[in-house]
């Protein structure tokens, strides 16, 4: 999962943020060998204002198709975004969880 942030102030002591997530994802199952592969893109935007610190949190989802008869497979992460006061963002990804998706 690779996150860039773009980030603006305004007049008001807040910060326009634009977040985008690209992820890329392959795997083979352990148990049926079955192969899956999985792409996307993610753009979110947002304001932050204060009081500081600020924390925005989302749950992002891949589908991992599977390439042969084996169901989708779902997978789901949680970030969690902090700007600072002078409008520095961090990123925690956690929270990571997955299901068959049928």
């Amino acid at each position: 999962m690779h996150i860039v942030f773009y980030v603006r102030s305004d007049n008001q002591g807040g910060y326009h943020l634009t977040q985008q997530i690209d992820e890329h994802a392959s795997g083979t199952g352990l148990t049926t060998g079955a192969t899956y592969i999985g792409s996307q893109n993610e753009t979110t935007s947002w304001y932050a204002r204060p009081p500081f610190p600020q924390i925005y949190t989302q749950t992002y989802s891949l589908v991992l198709a599977s390439s042969g008869a084996a169901p989708n497979f779902l997978f789901l992460a949680d970030v969690h975004t902090t700007v600072t006061p002078a409008g520095v963002p961090t990123a925690s990804v956690d929270h990571f969880r997955q299901r068959c998706a049928g």
